[in-house]
Formats: structure tokens, sequence, C-alpha cells
């Protein structure tokens, strides 16, 4: 039973409040109140003895928003907004995810900023708001969408800074491509290392072995051709 509502009370009252046996003396209260952690600063109401438990007890505040968010496939950054009343750090493992301002107290913001997503599956990771010195913390989960497909060609080229060395690598060394518009290099629109079709291969000559084409790293221009071996 608490300690009643009324402007005294008496010991076996405490006794109870603190959950000590019926004999124990008065000094054994107030040792048992320090252990119990009722702080004898509390200047609030003082009708009930629990009144005073873990009063003035600095508390660790954290919350964050938000707390997921989607992104696109292209690289962009979100703000996060942080409310605490203690200092926090920011934490993440994700190779395509980085931190603006890592670090704060009390309340703050912090940017996540994220690159391109060049592959045809999504991607996901947790970032952390730790409370310094430990403990308490939160979480933002990002999931980020995949990239945007088109349809492409797998096909052998040769590579090379002149059309005579890209005719050459085109019989001797050639290596998997992916074209845009169409399978053959003299109709195609684009040249790329992967499937989707988002990264584009870099500047230089092409060939299939019998023609030849230029390509200035966003589109085929220039030179184009039959090879002459």
């Amino acid at each position: 039973m608490a300690v009643p509502n009324t402007n005294t009370f008496s010991l076996n009252d405490v006794r109870v409040e603190l959950g000590l046996g019926t004999t124990a003396s008065l000094s054994a209260c107030f040792a048992a109140a320090v252990e119990s952690q009722f702080d004898d600063t509390y200047k609030g109401a003082k009708d009930r003895l629990s009144n005073f438990r873990n009063y003035g007890a600095f508390v660790p505040t954290l919350t964050v928003s938000p707390t997921s968010r989607r992104v696109s496939s292209s690289s962009g950054s979100f703000t996060v907004t942080v409310t605490s009343n203690t200092q926090w750090t920011v934490s993440e493992s994700l190779s395509w995810v980085s931190i603006s301002g890592a670090s704060g107290i009390n309340n703050d913001t912090f940017t996540v900023n994220y690159t391109t997503n060049s592959i045809t599956q999504s991607r996901s990771g947790t970032i952390t708001v730790t409370i310094v010195g430990g403990g308490q913390s939160a979480t933002i989960s990002i999931t980020q969408s995949a990239a945007t497909g088109q349809t492409t060609y797998q096909v052998q080229l040769g590579y090379g800074t002149s059309q005579s060395s890209a005719c050459g690598f085109a019989i001797t060394n050639p290596d998997y491509y992916y074209l845009t518009g169409s399978s053959n290099l003299l109709n195609a629109t684009g040249v790329y290392f992967n499937a989707p079709g988002t990264t584009k291969a870099p500047s230089g000559y092409y060939s299939d072995g019998g023609s030849f084409r230029y390509w200035n790293g966003n589109a085929f221009s220039g030179p184009a051709g039959l090879c002459i071996i």
C-alpha cells in the first residue's frame, strides 16, 4: 500500500512504500530511499514518497524523422531531423551512402547522400543514430529503387583509340558490350557496359570486325565505315 495522500504519514507507511520489513528503523528507511534513488531535492507535491523517485535524474532522449525513406535510382540526398537532449553520432556501413554532419548535440539535422543505382535490383540498408556513451539509438532505413533498364543487345566488339585498332581487336581480343537500338553496330544508338543500359562505355572506336563506329561517350558520332585490315 502506498503512502496515503495526507499531510502526515507514519514510519510504517514509509516502510511499506519502500518494501521494508515492519522493524526497519528511520535511518534504515532513509538509507533505503537513497539506495532506491529517491531524490531529496524534489520540490513538487510531497503527498507520497514515490514522487521523489529519480527526480532530477538526467534521462537522455532521442528520436529521428523520417525513420524510413525510399529513393529513386538516381543519386541524391535527404535530410534527417534529430530530436534529442544530448550528444549523438551517426553511423552506416553502406558503400553507396555517405553522411554529412555525422555528429551533433541536442536538436539538429544531418544529410544522407546516396549514389546512382546502376543495377536492376533495388538495394537497402540502415543508418543508425546513437547517443554518445552508448545506450539509446534510433534507425533510418533507406531503400533505393532498381535502375530503370532499357532493351539492350549483347555483342562482342573490339575497342580502340583508332578505327584500325578497334577492327583488329574485334578479331583478336573482343569484349562483351551491350548495344541499344539494334544488335547491328551500324544501326545502334548506344553502347554500354551493362545489360540495363545504364553504364555508358568510354569514348573511342568500336568494331564488330566488319564495320566500325566512333562513340563520344554519349552518342555515336563522327567516323563510321567498313573495316579494312
